[in-house]
């Protein structure tokens, strides 16, 4: 009877192993989702642009991380700039000697009540048009020097926040 038992779990073992392969790779979380998005839709900007298309870099993809995990950590999308620059400090050290940055999206400093913020991107990354405005608006977006970029991404308060930094290699 345990032969039984062990030939039956055996079997549905695989039948289940069988049964998750042909279903495929799990689906992206919704953050690397809105990254992949944002990346394709700064490289469809910039090829349609006449620049090529950039390839995210994983140190600087982490440096960028860093930056927007320390809002997620604060729990909102905009937070005093006075807590920030320590982060920048720190975020600008993370940036390998070999990279030289460009033009920065999803992180501006704002004044707000007399006090100053700095303030993570909002635009909904699966919202090609208001991405394609976004990068109209950087007059050097399509510059050919440019040839990475860095992305983070972060869900705070049930809302898609997020920052990317164009850069050229340093020489």
């Amino acid at each position: 009877m345990k032969k039984l038992a062990r030939l039956t779990a055996l079997l549905l073992t695989g039948a289940l192993l069988l049964v998750l392969t042909a279903c495929g790779a799990a689906p992206l979380a919704k953050e690397q989702q809105a990254k992949q998005q944002i990346l394709t839709a700064i490289n469809q900007y910039r090829t349609s642009n006449g620049a090529k298309a950039v390839d995210e870099i994983p140190e600087l993809s982490k440096a960028e991380q860093f930056w927007v995990d320390a809002f997620r950590k604060e729990g909102d999308y905009k937070v005093l700039l006075i807590k920030t620059d320590l982060v920048y400090d720190d975020y600008d050290k993370m940036i390998p000697a070999e990279w030289e940055d460009g033009p920065c999206f999803g992180w501006y400093n704002i004044s707000q009540d007399g006090q100053e913020y700095n303030l993570l991107e909002t635009t909904d990354p699966s919202d090609t048009a208001a991405l394609m405005q976004l990068f109209a608006e950087e007059s050097d977006f399509n510059d050919v020097r440019y040839t990475a970029v860095g992305i983070g991404v972060a869900t705070i308060n049930g809302k898609i926040c997020w920052a990317c930094t164009l850069y050229e290699p340093n020489t």
